[in-house]
């Protein structure tokens, strides 16, 4: 489960998915609350671990996409990229 801030894209992507707890930006005793609320019930948050959400944000998926970005960045750059 993620605990962190209800500002930004974690916050939205925790939202949406439904795999953590938000606590407002600064609020140390909110941070805490949060946590807790993770650490008492954390398999709470498994219905949104879903195999497709596991598979599209882990590290192979997400080194693949950066490797793309990056081959992008060097062609445009007139550089030949080497991955």
């Amino acid at each position: 489960p993620i605990v962190c801030s209800d500002v930004g894209e974690m916050a939205a992507f925790t939202r949406t998915h439904g795999v953590g707890e938000l606590f407002p930006a600064g609020d140390v005793a909110g941070l805490a609350r949060a946590a807790s609320t993770v650490l008492e019930a954390p398999d709470g948050y498994a219905a949104g671990r879903t195999p497709g959400l596991l598979d599209e944000y882990s590290w192979p998926r997400q080194a693949e996409r950066l490797a793309a970005v990056y081959r992008e960045v060097l062609v445009r750059g007139g550089r030949s990229p080497r991955m």
